[in-house]
């Protein structure tokens, strides 16, 4: 298009600048405003379409949650036994690979498990949300293939990714709903030695307990020596049990070993449970509020709420696929069996239990919980 002739373009910019800044000003702003209210419906939708999609969404016709879970807190809770990482195709059945140990903990996460501690366990003080299930998983040994510290450039104790509490902090780093817990039963040299994967290790047992401490790990004792103790005398268990709870005192911090493994499984009397329970070595007092056994055993998998439970006899599963009554074997049983897992109603200070099994509970163990018996 030509200019008409007598049309001064560099004279009409000067006369009219100011006007022409503030008419631009005017149409940026407008698309601005226009940009972000497209932007604020999408993100609106967003939440709306997010909010449904949950386990927790509200039924639009009677304003309740929709009821297809069923809670259960008394249902059974697993807890599960892991050793050390072993690569080799044919390893022992109580020691996984990486990939195994990985695949492990995407299965449980597929399929609603939530990581606690042992003190959630035997409290069924258990926060998890809505329709989640609870798993405890323990690691026996103290081997460092479980566990190792290494300095990072700048010279600080970092985890060590190459071991399996490397690989599960990991995993809850993308995770983070997967929950947190576990417990580590440690012999003499805890995290030190190990047969079967050669993990690099670092640290002295301070650093070590600190950093598992600051992890939310639990310590465990799984007596010094790992001797059966069906074949000792009170004694000698006593001084099993008191060389842990006296080498873990002295390392950090006075800490209070709580939980107990028994070595191979082997439970000895019950008169020498007592010492187990209960005792003093060398002027330290010890005390522990469970003992685990190396696989299961009757009455199986319960819950600390229910009569048959026994603290010290806490049965536990083999971390394995394909041998019966392993994890994998449970696993597929409680899918099929699904009133008879736990089953979170999402409120920490309410237990919803079965009707079922109103018989079937320790009366003692839910006070200071607002009990409710479901259908």
């Amino acid at each position: 298009m030509k200019e008409h002739k007598n049309f001064d373009k560099n004279k009409f910019i000067k006369k009219n600048k100011y006007k022409i800044v503030v008419y631009s000003l005017v149409v940026v702003a407008v698309v601005i405003l226009g940009i972000t209210l497209v932007k604020r419906n999408f993100t609106n939708n967003d939440i709306q379409s997010a909010s449904n999609s949950s386990y927790e969404n509200v039924d639009k016709n009677n304003g309740k949650k929709d009821d297809n879970i069923k809670p259960n807190e008394a249902g059974d809770i697993m807890v599960v036994m892991y050793h050390s990482i072993n690569q080799k195709s044919n390893h022992y059945q109580w020691h996984r690979s990486k990939s195994e140990f990985l695949a492990d903990l995407e299965y449980m996460y597929k399929h609603d498990y939530v990581l606690i501690s042992m003190k959630e366990y035997l409290s069924n003080d258990i926060d998890i949300p809505r329709g989640k299930t609870p798993i405890l998983l323990t690691f026996d040994d103290g081997l460092k293939s479980t566990f190792a510290i290494i300095k990072n450039k700048m010279g600080r104790y970092v985890l060590n990714p190459d071991s399996l509490v490397g690989i599960l902090e990991e995993f809850k780093r993308e995770h983070p709903d997967f929950g947190s817990g576990g417990v580590l039963y440690v012999t003499s040299n805890p995290f030190k030695n190990d047969a079967f994967h050669n993990t690099k290790t670092e640290g002295s047992y301070y650093d070590k307990f600190k950093y598992l401490d600051s992890l939310g790990y639990e310590i465990g004792n799984h007596t010094y020596h790992h001797y059966d103790l069906a074949t000792l005398s009170s004694s000698s268990i006593k001084e099993e049990a008191g060389k842990v709870n006296e080498m873990v005192s002295d390392s950090y911090n006075g800490y209070q070993v709580k939980y107990f493994a028994y070595p191979y499984g082997n439970i000895p009397s019950d008169e020498k449970i007592k010492v187990i329970k209960k005792g003093k070595y060398k002027d330290i007092l010890y005390k522990h509020e469970s003992a685990v056994l190396a696989g299961p055993r009757s009455p199986y998998f319960t819950n600390p709420i229910t009569k048959d439970f026994n603290a010290y006899k806490i049965p536990r599963t083999i971390a394995s696929s394909g041998a019966n009554q392993d994890m994998y074997w449970y696993f597929k049983y409680y899918e099929k069996h699904k009133s008879e897992r736990y089953v979170s109603d999402g409120d920490r200070t309410k237990l919803s239990i079965s009707a079922k099994m109103k018989n079937e509970i320790n009366k003692k163990k839910t006070e200071g919980f607002n009990v409710e018996y479901v259908e």
